[in-house]
């Protein structure tokens, strides 16, 4: 049972800082792993201390592992911070998100309310005519 792959596809993770308390690397790796070759549901939360992106976040083994597979990614939702999403941002600079199909939004800074929730549609890629 435990090595069917579509058991392994919902990833949540917070980085949230100050913290001693990140992510464990080798649990994330251990998901991905088992999750074979599946799309994946990525639940991303982030609340960070400065008015940058920290850099123990981004060169974090789990957010780094996470960045790796964004071309298996279907559906992100991104709670907290969205700081990370400049377009200059190391998550950002993904080759392609061929599977994603949703990327879904929440700052819980600005209200607790399902109203901040964004869903926005991913276009599905060009079918090329031969």
């Amino acid at each position: 049972m435990l090595d069917n792959p579509t058991l392994w596809t919902i990833i949540s993770v917070a980085f949230i800082q100050p913290s001693t308390n990140l992510p464990n690397g080798r649990a994330i790796r251990i998901f991905l792993e088992r999750s074979k070759a599946a799309p994946l549901t990525i639940l991303l939360q982030l609340r960070l201390s400065s008015s940058s992106p920290s850099r123990k976040t981004i060169r974090h083994p789990a957010f780094q592992a996470l960045v790796r597979e964004a071309p298996r990614w279907k559906l992100l939702h991104l709670v907290g911070d969205f700081r990370i999403l400049r377009i200059d941002h190391p998550m950002c600079m993904v080759e392609s998100l061929p599977n994603l199909e949703a990327l879904v939004l929440y700052n819980r800074e600005a209200s607790e309310s399902l109203s901040n929730f964004r869903v926005v549609p991913m276009p599905s890629p060009a079918l090329s005519s031969s």
